[in-house]
């Protein structure tokens, strides 16, 4: 019984080997490598240009900031990098009474 499962084991491996339908995952890999690739760098293109036209237009535009510690310590970061938008604002109360 052991010889005939290992025998019809052996034939099945000869019959995927040669199965033009068997996907191949290397190449499935490799592909979708690339394809994210690709899509990192325009997602790396446009925030580039969309950081430079915000700035051009006065925006504050913060991309260096490290992402990779606690959500907390980003927060406290992102904080302090625009609190002198808000310390240092002029909305449209505050000039009304000026």
């Amino acid at each position: 019984m052991d010889r005939w499962d290992e025998e019809r084991d052996a034939e099945d491996e000869a019959a995927d080997e040669n199965d033009a339908e068997k996907p191949n995952h290397e190449e499935m890999l490799d592909k979708e490598k690339e394809t994210l690739k690709e899509r990192r760098e325009k997602d790396e293109t446009f925030m580039e240009e969309f950081g430079t036209a915000l700035k051009e237009k006065g925006v504050t535009v913060i991309d260096d900031l490290k992402a990779d510690v606690s959500a907390d310590y980003v927060f406290i970061k992102l904080l302090d990098k625009i609190k002198d938008n808000f310390s240092l604002r002029k909305d449209i109360i505050e000039k009304e009474q000026a």
